[in-house]
């Protein structure tokens, strides 16, 4: 029998593992961004809505002075500029997976390379 290229095997799907293991770990990344962007904007609404209360009781009162300086003590809620985090979690998993795309191809490769290789011998010795 020829030589053994079990080691193509071997490595082929270790690689296909890193590749999968690497796009699932895009798809997470992704899918937590955007659900971490998705709690913020709720809580920033919920923010400024509160803010927007307060800010209705206080103009009731008819003194304009008296009113402003209590509105100028409340906290103003961060002005949120919403989607980013789940752009830079669409990129950044896109990015991972063109990266993982390599290894995946590369172990699909060695896995043929390999049963090429063995139904080759296969032949020659029967």
């Amino acid at each position: 029998m020829g030589r053994n290229y079990a080691l193509h095997r071997g490595c082929g799907w270790v690689l296909i593992a890193v590749g999968i293991m690497a796009v699932l770990f895009a798809v997470f990344l992704a899918v937590a961004l955007w659900q971490a962007d998705e709690e913020a904007g709720v809580k920033n609404d919920a923010d400024w809505e509160a803010y927007n209360a307060r800010v209705e009781q206080l103009d009731t009162i008819s003194d304009a002075a008296v009113r402003d300086s209590l509105i100028a003590e409340i906290p103003t809620p961060v002005i949120r500029q919403g989607g980013f985090a789940t752009i830079f979690g669409l990129l950044m998993g896109l990015a991972i997976i063109v990266a993982a795309a390599f290894p995946l191809a590369i172990g699909c490769v060695l896995l043929v390379i390999y049963s090429k290789r063995r139904e080759k011998e296969k032949e020659l010795n029967i």
